[in-house]
């Protein structure tokens, strides 16, 4: 396209250093220069006065409500409004590709990695899409949904799908977090190597109570040790009602950092997110999906679950995702969801848990602020740039990680640019400089004005462009 410049910016240019005002030259879809130039350089030219310019953010902690929610132009939409212009799928444990079974509710011609980015460049998306192996999702293509271990013949299945996936271009593994307590060592260090020969990044979901919680952190730090793999544990959400968890987990990734490397994502303000499984009690069984619906919904266990949800204050809490055909129920109060059946709120979510399959989310307020500010100034800690329905701009995130003037906005920026990019091989992205692509945004008083994604417009002004500029990111590009 023909060259853009966007003149007398504020540039945060992602890497951590104060920023500076100067022009930035947009040719095709890089970063041309930066430096003063005048207006006969490019065919067209932003008067960036007053605004800050940064790189487009890049989202770690994705979760889809649907198989391939990411696709659609409305998810597009969702992440430029709020600046971010790379999205990495499969941190989760779920991913897009590869693929044993066909996806849920899904209507897809692809399997492999390989075929799922000839069908990307096909449709093209709004925004770029890197992919982790959804580890999780494929074991339990093997183990049907059931807590098992994989035997030797299983393990080197899945191990030859993830190097074909590595070939294709996988940024890592998403180990995900449901199965994450019953992996034995064994499978975890198997992965990990895996994961290290490819220089490839093994992603791991944390959850739980002390217990369990412990148990699994050591089981990555050992591994991490062992294999040499760079680790990300995604969605550090401190939840009050597990601060000690959090706290010890905190005190191990620093005291490790030296001989492991090891990164978490967090999300910067005090609101975490939960899956419904992480309400149930202890007694509660819950092996596979299938026989958790069944318990639900057996009359031996119901009246002992609903006094158990009697006693969790569940009214506060809001819907963060369902199943797409159920999106209007995002975002909704539980408490309020309950009025409007005409049922109490333990109730409400037996029968939210029963008609979206499971796959329901909660925001939670109860956040240990303490140890989340700890998190947040962390050396090893990014930031994810997905809002959860939070916060509508740049600003009130800002605002929150800023922890009150202690960490300042290059650092925000880098966190949530920069630091990504690094650990999960973005060699091009995540920063403004030459020959860099051309994903930026403009703010103006923190919320966003234009995006660019490869060197082209995508969203200015409120207004979406209509062509899709996104492409795929695979590793060592």
């Amino acid at each position: 396209m023909s060259a853009v410049l966007i003149k007398n910016g504020l540039v945060y240019d992602g890497t951590g250093v104060p920023p500076k005002k100067t022009d930035i030259l947009v040719q095709r879809s890089r970063v041309a220069r930066l430096g003063d130039f005048g207006r006969r350089e490019a065919e067209r030219v932003i008067d960036a006065t007053g605004a800050i310019v940064v790189p487009g953010l890049i989202e770690v902690g994705f979760e889809a409500e649907a198989s391939d929610e990411l696709l659609s132009v409305e998810a597009g939409r969702y992440f430029l409004r709020r600046g971010v212009t790379t999205v990495l799928d499969g941190t989760d444990g779920s991913s897009l590709a590869p693929l044993i079974a066909p996806l849920r509710n899904a209507n897809h011609d692809w399997f492999t990695l390989e075929e799922f980015w000839r069908t990307i460049e096909a449709r093209r998306t709004a925004i770029n899409l890197g992919v982790l192996v959804g580890y999780a999702e494929l074991r339990r293509s093997f183990t049907e949904g059931r807590a098992r271990d994989l035997d030797m013949r299983e393990m080197g299945q899945l191990v030859a799908i993830i190097k074909k996936a590595f070939r294709a271009g996988a940024l890592g593994i998403g180990l995900g977090d449901v199965e994450m307590p019953r992996f034995s060592e064994w499978e975890v260090l198997t992965l990990a190597e895996e994961a290290s020969r490819a220089k490839r990044v093994l992603a791991a979901h944390l959850s739980g109570g002390e217990g369990t919680f412990g148990d699994a952190l050591a089981k990555i730090i050992a591994a991490a040790k062992k294999s040499g793999a760079s680790i990300e544990l995604s969605h550090f959400e401190p939840r009050s009602q597990d601060s000690a968890a959090f706290k010890s987990a905190l005190g191990a990734i620093e005291k490790q950092s030296a001989r492991a490397n090891i990164n978490f994502d967090v999300f910067p303000a005090p609101l975490a997110r939960i899956p419904f499984a992480a309400l149930l009690p202890s007694w509660f069984p819950s092996d596979s999906r299938e026989e958790t619906l069944a318990d639900l919904r057996a009359l031996h266990a119901k009246d002992r679950l609903l006094a158990h949800f009697k006693k969790l204050p569940l009214a506060d809490l809001r819907i963060a995702s369902v199943p797409r055909h159920l999106k209007f129920l995002k975002g909704k109060r539980l408490g309020d969801l309950a009025s409007n059946w005409g049922t109490r709120p333990e109730r409400a979510i037996l029968r939210l848990a029963a008609i979206t399959g499971l796959e329901c989310r909660f925001f939670e307020p109860r956040v240990d602020r303490d140890i989340l500010e700890e998190a947040v100034l962390s050396a090893r800690s990014m930031f994810t740039a997905s809002f959860h329905e939070a916060e509508e701009d740049l600003k009130g995130l800002i605002a929150s990680a800023s922890c009150g003037g202690k960490l300042p906005l290059e650092q925000i920026v880098a966190k949530l640019t920069s630091v990504p990019a690094k650990k999960f091989g973005l060699t091009r992205r995540g920063s403004i400089a030459p020959d860099h692509f051309a994903d930026l945004v403009i703010l103006r008083d923190f919320r966003v004005q234009t995006v660019f994604v490869n060197g082209a417009p995508a969203f200015e002004d409120g207004v979406f462009a209509p062509q899709m500029v996104g492409a795929a990111v695979r590793a060592g590009e």
